[in-house]
């Protein structure tokens, strides 16, 4: 074994950057979840399902732009833990620098073509008829969410570097800022001003300026970094765009499929209403799955450097700590909206919003399913195992996005009940099982 894979403080180091990242995002969760908390009751009870709806749907439509090139960010992280590993710093700032340059390029070119589209198709066009009534509102509400979401999916490639150097609790930190100061605004605003508008301001707004925070603190740190962001380097572009594709397949597909296609779905064929129902239960599960993520995030950077040093006794022990975790976790899941589910929706959001105890039931199967995935996932991008990821995200997105047409276009399940029960489907027949099988060949491959 070489040098590098003998570092006896490379095990330790990767401990305590996961128990700081898990601290600090414990306060960054906490931020978020007050966020979702405080917004949701407030902008429904303010501006009504409907409006909200709008809101939702602004929002998942903007955000398709991230679909695009969302892969360049694991590529990052990936690239920069193997170069620190490895104490390449040419490597390194090459890598930085042709991330930031190629996302900021994408992101901005594709930001110009939905503002084409924003200002040339009519939203009744867009996202059905349903939404001719509040046509100047989405419009605006658009233009706005553009100029905001943009900036920020430039400024998370700077996030992601930070995750490369085993850094993610500092990032939290500045998460958790924006989070605050995000619900402290929308309190005080909301009932002064409310507006579609004023939500997506209030709302993304105190996020976006966290992590130009962020963006600066990293630089200042390691200030070779800032002359790297003008550092386009050609050898680097198939690294960072091939590897991308992957990555882009694997995040993009899962996130398009459980989060966007379910809302400009229901939007289109039921209305505004529905989708903004749907998007409550959307937040709900990604504040629910900042709790796998908390881990997941500091993990995959760890499990790079391990991989790259040869320490499987780390890798073998870490697997058998998420396999437990998600077990748990999963099953509190299932049972708490299954028993409490219709208690808490009702203190929660009042009884503008109706869900019955099916729904809740296949609600917390769907979280315990995308949960079992999402530590498989980890754990096999860590291995390097990013084509079998993809591919299956592939075959399973496109069993869920059929069901879910079917669904709702037709009516066979109602609603939200639907979509759930569509991604449930979707996650049971394939990735619940494949991905366990998948790292158990994997492993009897080792030995």
């Amino acid at each position: 074994m070489d040098a590098i894979a003998s570092n006896p403080d490379a095990a330790k180091q990767r401990n305590q950057s996961i128990q700081w990242a898990v601290l600090t995002s414990i306060l960054s969760k906490a931020g978020t979840f007050l966020l979702r908390i405080v917004s949701i009751p407030i902008a429904i009870k303010v501006l009504g399902t409907e409006a909200f709806g709008v809101y939702a749907t602004i929002t998942a439509f903007v955000a398709l732009i991230d679909l695009i090139h969302y892969g360049m960010g694991p590529v990052l992280t990936e690239g920069i833990s193997r170069a620190v590993a490895a104490r390449d710093r040419e490597s390194e700032v090459k890598i930085f620098g042709t991330s930031v340059l190629l996302r900021s390029a994408i992101t901005l070119g594709f930001a110009c073509l939905f503002a084409l589209l924003i200002g040339l198709v009519p939203p009744a066009v867009l996202f059905g008829a349903e939404f001719a009534e509040f046509a100047e509102t989405v419009r605006r509400g658009a233009f706005i969410a553009l100029i905001i979401i943009t900036l920020d999916f430039i400024l998370v490639t700077f996030e992601h570097a930070r995750n490369g150097y085993q850094e993610a609790r500092i990032s939290n930190a500045w998460g958790a800022g924006g989070n605050f100061v995000a619900a402290g605004l929308l309190v005080f605003c909301i009932s002064r001003f409310p507006s579609v508008e004023t939500l997506i301001l209030a709302i993304h707004g105190p996020v976006v300026l966290a992590r130009l925070g962020n963006a600066i603190s990293l630089v200042a740190g390691r200030r070779y970094l800032a002359s790297a962001m003008l550092a386009f380097s050609r050898d680097k572009i198939r690294f960072v765009l091939g590897g991308s594709v992957g990555y882009t397949l694997v995040y993009v597909v899962w996130c398009t499929v459980e989060y966007i296609f379910p809302v400009l779905l229901l939007g289109r064929f039921i209305g505004p209403g529905e989708a903004g129902v749907f998007e409550i239960f959307v937040l709900l599960h990604v504040s629910l799955n900042g709790l796998v993520h908390m881990v997941n995030y500091p993990l995959l950077p760890a499990f790079f450097d391990a991989s790259e040093r040869g320490d499987r006794k780390w890798i073998i022990k870490a697997i058998r700590r998420l396999y437990l975790g998600v077990l748990v976790l999963g099953g509190m899941s299932i049972l708490g909206f299954g028993i409490l589910g219709e208690w808490a929706l009702g203190v929660w959001i009042g009884d503008k919003v109706e869900a019955d105890r099916p729904a809740l039931l296949l609600f917390g199967f769907w979280f315990a399913l995308h949960a079992w995935r999402q530590v498989h996932q980890v754990i096999l991008l860590g291995l390097g195992k990013i084509r079998r990821c993809a591919w299956t995200a592939v075959v399973e997105g496109s069993l869920i996005a059929g069901l879910l047409s079917l669904f709702v276009s037709k009516q066979l399940i109602p609603g939200i009940q639907g979509v759930f029960a569509a991604i449930c489907i979707g996650l049971a027949l394939v990735t619940a099982w494949y991905f366990p099988l998948s790292l158990k060949r994997h492993r009897s491959r080792e030995h």
